[in-house]
């Protein structure tokens, strides 16, 4: 089976879903649910530092960037804000650690802003 008859099966079943106007393809939280309770801790630990470092590239950095948020940048802050949310409580649920504490910290420091 190919990825993308996998992808039409999966759509067909409401299992994924995709958005054609900003591109994005969204995971059934129960495929999420299934799919993080068949990884080991090592795999969920790996996975889990992967999400924090790509969030901390894609939400706005304000001392980087000029003087604290500005309005233009509230659109990404409020794309980013519901997955940081759920990534804080899956590593609640699971008991995970990052590997690198720092991405994390900085990530929510952010999201504190």
């Amino acid at each position: 089976m190919s990825f993308l008859e996998a992808q039409e099966m999966l759509l067909k079943a409401a299992l994924i879903d995709r958005s054609a106007e900003n591109a994005t393809l969204s995971i059934h939280r129960l495929v999420q649910a299934t799919v993080m309770n068949r990884l080991s801790t090592q795999e969920r630990t790996t996975y889990f530092d992967r999400v924090v470092r790509q969030l901390g590239k894609s939400f706005p950095d304000s001392w980087r960037s000029g003087p604290g948020y500005t309005y233009s940048s509230w659109n990404k802050c409020e794309m980013c804000l519901p997955h940081v949310e759920f990534i804080v409580r899956q590593a609640e649920k699971y008991k995970l650690c990052a590997s690198e504490p720092l991405h994390l910290v900085e990530l929510l420091l952010r999201c504190s802003w």
